[in-house]
């Protein structure tokens, strides 16, 4: 059972986005946007961590009236935002072989799905559907349509939405052939994202937590999905959500409440009254 001096060491926070800090509706919750507040308020660090890039997270940043150091694509974007000023200062930024990523995007098209091409300033596709519509009511923002992707640059990352055994089917078959050139994580059910080899959120935070002198010991990491495992296991304090995966409750040294109960602002809230104990 943990204590509370467990939680009190905890200095820094990492939290991923889509499934946790965000309810089933996509929107910060009023409990997680007071103890977001209260967190900056007593000093605790606390860094975004998700598979969205740069742009995806400027609305919500906003939302929580919060700014500072990010981990964007799964680690592949790592830099400063203040929506405040529509300002992004990357720190450092990976991404797929033009090759490897023409690859996986024809490997897409080839199974019928619609891949989404995105770096650090641009979301392409190459067409239309009813998934990169729905990406864009979730992410509030709208691609650049265009059938020449490698015209954006090397991806951060490529996104692709669709049934779960279609996309298992084309992870498998890229890595037969170009399995050394690029990760693969399930972000959601139906969302499978192709990343740079070294892209990992959990090496971002702990290089962004020795900028600021802190130890493993002194980090929290929450989160809900099959990308966020790596960062719940290097953290000194893992947490899960109550809707994460099997696989990453099984990760965690703790458990909190869901997304859609303010899971988030309860992890916070018991970091800060560990701290008055």
């Amino acid at each position: 059972m943990l204590t509370d001096s467990t939680f009190s060491t905890i200095r820094l926070l990492a939290v991923d986005i889509d499934g946790t800090l965000l309810s089933s509706n996509h929107t910060v919750l009023p409990e997680v946007r007071r103890a977001f507040a209260d967190g900056r308020a007593a000093g605790l660090i606390l860094i975004l961590a998700s598979a969205r890039g740069p742009g995806a997270l400027k609305h919500i940043m906003e939302d929580l009236g919060h700014a500072g150091s990010c981990v964007c694509f799964s680690g592949a974007w790592v830099g400063t935002i203040d929506p405040a000023r529509s300002v992004a200062t990357v720190a450092q930024e990976l991404t797929i072989p033009l090759e490897t990523a023409l690859a996986i995007a024809g490997a897409a098209l080839a199974a019928g799905l619609v891949p989404s091409w995105h770096t650090g300033r641009t979301w392409t596709v190459p067409s239309m559907s009813p998934y990169v519509r729905l990406e864009m009511h979730v992410t509030s923002q709208t691609p650049i349509i265009n059938e020449d992707l490698a015209s954006a640059g090397a991806p951060n990352k490529i996104l692709l939405i669709g049934a779960r055994e279609i996309l298992i089917e084309v992870r498998d078959d890229l890595a037969l052939r170009h399995g050394d050139s690029f990760d693969a994580f399930f972000s959601h059910e139906t969302y499978l994202e192709f990343l740079p080899k070294e892209a990992d959120k959990a090496q971002a935070i702990l290089a962004l937590a020795r900028e600021e002198g802190i130890g493993r010991e002194s980090i929290a990491a929450v989160g809900d999905a099959q990308n966020d495992l790596g960062m719940i296991r290097a953290a000194g304090l893992g947490v899960a959500m109550f809707n994460a995966i099997l696989e990453v409750k099984q990760a965690a040294k703790w458990i909190t409440a869901s997304n859609d109960d303010a899971g988030v602002a309860k992890l916070i809230d018991r970091i800060l009254e560990a701290r008055r104990n």
